[in-house]
């Protein structure tokens, strides 16, 4: 059990199911952290997200469990690093809101805390995970997750898995460096990480993919595989 944990939940227009993520995430955080708080980032969503959060979570609220606010719309790494320089305790986790993989998940890191990084993976197999996506998107991740690997020299099979967490000075310094609003922050985030010498796991998870997202493989795709490029020219030179 983790002793105390910020969790990071972007969202862009989740009101259809936003509440049954922090529905979950409430009823079995205290499994795997003894002190939390909960913090969604709303990244200037159009239907309400925040409104039909407040609606439903008032005592949380109140007790500061729970914490919610806006942002420009920007995109998911923004988001994510709004949380992230928000939070206060001492691990955090960011995950997605359509909760692809439940907070429960992070019983599969407690071994592993002697690390300043532990990646979620959809790719590490083990006895327990499960996968369950469209066959497109698990291939087009595959292809993203093999030029990661080659262009920046990477070691991780899975770098966009929206399961992962951070110690609290490590994930101040990261996302105190990242320039990458979007999808692909993931990328950076962890070049980053092997830049400044941080100790990183991955670690298998379950992951089920809801058919709703708002990645569009032929819009973002290309946007994301580009961004590779201007990632590497970006750091190539920085001495840390």
């Amino acid at each position: 059990m983790f002793s105390s944990l910020s969790i990071i939940i972007p969202a862009f227009n989740e009101g259809s199911r936003i509440n049954q993520t922090v529905a979950d995430v409430l009823n079995k955080v205290s499994k795997v952290a003894s002190d939390c708080d909960l913090i969604i980032v709303d990244d200037g969503s159009t239907d309400k997200t925040i409104e039909k959060i407040k609606n439903d979570f008032s005592d949380q609220f109140s007790s500061g469990v729970l914490k919610v606010f806006s942002i420009k719309h920007t995109g998911k790494g923004a988001a994510v690093k709004a949380g992230v320089l928000e939070a206060k305790k001492e691990w955090i986790l960011f995950m997605d809101a359509d909760n692809s993989a439940s907070i429960d998940q992070l019983y599969h890191f407690f071994s592993y805390s002697d690390f300043d990084v532990i990646v979620g993976s959809r790719e590490v197999e083990s006895h327990w995970t499960k996968r369950v996506e469209q066959k497109s998107r698990k291939l087009t991740g595959r292809l993203f997750n093999w030029t990661v690997r080659k262009l920046l020299k990477l070691p991780w099979l899975d770098t966009q898995c929206g399961f992962k967490l951070f110690k609290k000075q490590t994930a101040k310094q990261l996302f105190g460096l990242l320039k990458e609003d979007g999808f692909v922050f993931d990328v950076e985030i962890l070049y980053l990480a092997d830049k400044i010498g941080a100790r990183v796991r991955e670690v298998g998870i379950d992951w089920y993919k809801s058919e709703q997202t708002s990645v569009r493989l032929c819009r973002d795709g290309l946007k994301m595989f580009l961004s590779l490029f201007r990632i590497k020219k970006r750091w190539a030179q920085y001495v840390f």
